[in-house]
């Protein structure tokens, strides 16, 4: 009995020993989410979802994309997003650049570049840029086809930090959805 009593203990100095020089677990790491940055063309755009906000920059990206948003001006850097409805999602969207820091302006491509949705050019304070009912131009998505929204600015110094959010509204025909972004809107 004594020799078991030996044996017990002699182990348990052993395992004790062990784990004390044994380095310390090492926990998985918690590493901060990085904030999506737009791609530089529709071909390398970031997805993006609806209920999202994602903030980057423009700065050190290419003029790829202009339009006419009401004013005829040479382009700025901009960056591309995509977003995917789904096979069940359709609906009416909001987007805006409203807390953006530079002259933005705002479009969107339904499939490609050559189709182009809506453009906005100034709709909020300070000269930012939102697609919805209150600047007239809302947008219909339909769940066979990508749309790439495109951050862009006014004109070629126009470039800097932006926060694009997108948003659906609900309702199925334009007048719920409307009335749905102004009661929105009272609480901005």
């Amino acid at each position: 009995m004594r020799n078991i009593s030996v044996i017990v203990i002699a182990l348990l100095v052993a395992v004790t020993s062990a784990v004390a020089e044994k380095a310390p677990y090492d926990y998985p790491q918690m590493v901060p989410q990085i904030e999506r940055q737009g791609g530089d063309t529709i071909s390398q755009a970031t997805e993006i979802d609806l209920g999202t906000s994602v903030s980057g920059t423009t700065m050190g990206y290419s003029d790829d994309y202009d339009e006419i948003c009401d004013f005829v001006n040479p382009g700025a850097p901009d960056v591309v997003y995509v977003f995917w409805p789904g096979m069940c999602q359709n609906g009416w969207v909001e987007a805006n650049l409203c807390s953006s820091e530079y002259d933005t302006k705002l479009y969107v491509y339904e499939s490609d570049e050559n189709n182009l949705v809506a453009c906005n050019d100034d709709y909020c304070p300070g000269y930012m840029s939102e697609l919805s009912f209150e600047s007239g131009q809302p947008i219909y998505i339909d769940p066979e086809h990508r749309y790439y929204f495109v951050v862009d600015g006014y004109s070629p110094g126009d470039m800097g930090d932006y926060t694009l959010e997108l948003s659906l509204l609900y309702g199925s025909t334009p007048t719920q959805a409307s009335n749905f972004s102004i009661v929105k809107g009272l609480y901005r």
